[in-house]
């Protein structure tokens, strides 16, 4: 359970608060490191979107992607995914003060039914027993994953949510199994490979989704709350701010 080497994009915070550091694989979120760089919690983070009668289209590889950054020297990042079915936008960037990431996006469908999913999946740790997944039953739905000592939460405007094991009952095979509509739904997985997954609960336009990660279940969601409460505006004013503050940038952002 490693990611591809085929990094598109390496971005963190500056300054000691922050301990998250992210890679971008296929124009969406792969590995996310948390509490330190050589610890991988977060294994990916894509998108589908799927309409009826249809499987469903992988937004990582089916998608064509184009990465630029939000500012330059900024190591944050906007993706311009389009498909003959739909155009997906997605900002990434961290949180400077919290351990949270923030995923700004907007999608446009080509067709009137084809709706949008999300779908991301813990790191296995090499030698563990495996992760774990929840559905928190807010309004609207949470999702947790817990990878041995390590939690994350997944705040957004989701309409429906589940949990399963990946590439065996997780959200991509019961799109794919489901003629494009997902039908089963589960609220707990584990341990094993645990994937979490979603349906976005807008037809169209834009939505925010924030990834909390902590060491308890109750800081990861307070966490992913918070910094979803903030907006993508003002984190990401904070994150620039942050990096333009550093009283000697790196040669390479420079």
């Amino acid at each position: 359970m490693w990611g591809p080497g085929r990094k598109m994009a390496f971005g963190a915070a500056p300054g000691p608060r922050s301990k998250l550091w992210y890679t971008l694989v296929d124009g969406n979120l792969s590995e996310v490191f948390f509490p330190t760089i050589d610890r991988v919690a977060l294994h990916e983070l894509r998108f589908f979107a799927s309409a009826g009668g249809a499987p469903p289209v992988d937004d990582a590889g089916d998608g064509q992607h184009r990465v630029t950054w939000l500012a330059p020297g900024i190591p944050a990042f906007k993706v311009d995914s389009t498909h003959h079915e739909y155009r997906l936008t997605k900002e990434f960037f961290s949180d400077p003060d919290e351990n949270a990431m923030l995923i700004a996006a907007s999608f446009t469908p080509e067709l009137p039914d084809v709706r949008l999913y999300m779908q991301a999946s813990a790191h296995w740790q090499p030698g563990s027993e495996g992760n774990f997944g929840q559905v928190l039953e807010t309004h609207p739905p949470a999702l947790l994953l817990r990878q041995q000592d390590v939690w994350m939460c997944i705040v957004g405007p989701f309409s429906r949510a589940t949990v399963g094991y990946y590439r065996s009952s997780d959200l991509q095979i019961d799109l794919h199994d489901g003629d494009g509509y997902l039908t089963y739904t589960y609220e707990r997985a584990g341990p094993g490979n645990v994937a979490a997954g979603a349906e976005i609960g807008i037809r169209a336009g834009s939505f925010q989704i924030g990834i909390g990660f902590a060491h308890t279940r109750a800081d990861a969601e307070e966490v992913a709350r918070a910094t979803l409460q903030k907006g993508s505006g003002v984190v990401r004013h904070a994150f620039e701010r942050a990096w333009r503050g550093l009283p000697d940038l790196p040669p390479a952002l420079s």
